[in-house]
Order: C-alpha cells, then sequence, then structure tokens
C-alpha cells in the first residue's frame, strides 16, 4: 500500500495529539480592578490652553548676536 506520506503525517498528528492531551491545562489567574473615580467632575474650556506663553520665539535674536560676537575665527 502506498500512503504518500499520508500514513506518516497521520502517525505524527497521533503523536502531537498524545502529547497535548499530556500537558497541564493553563490556568487562568484572576485579576481585580478597582474603579477609580474623582470626587469632583473636571472641565477643560479653551481659555485654559490658550494662556500658553511661546517661550521659543523670545531672546532669539538676542542670543544670535551674542554667539555671532563671541564665536568668530581667531584673528592674526
Amino acid at each position: 500500500m502506498h500512503c504518500n506520506g499520508k500514513c506518516y503525517l497521520a502517525k505524527q498528528l497521533k503523536e502531537q495529539g498524545q502529547q497535548e492531551q499530556q500537558l497541564p491545562s493553563h490556568k487562568r489567574e484572576k485579576f481585580e480592578v478597582q474603579a477609580f473615580f474623582l470626587p469632583e467632575q473636571l472641565t477643560f474650556t479653551p481659555t485654559n490652553f490658550c494662556n500658553a506663553v511661546n517661550y521659543c520665539d523670545k531672546d532669539d535674536t538676542i542670543k544670535a548676536v551674542f554667539l555671532c560676537s563671541v564665536f568668530h575665527p581667531p584673528t592674526v
């Protein structure tokens, strides 16, 4: 009888099934999650975010002038 590898495959699948049955089943752990509630309702308004100061635009010209006057090629 020529099984063309089907007999071998069936044998391997049977062995695999037996090995899986011998393995202990995975135990599931139970985790308790506690809910967190704030006592007061927080409200955010757009005005809270509009008052931010942009520090990148300030003093850039002063830094540039200072750096140019200090860092230059040495004079002979």
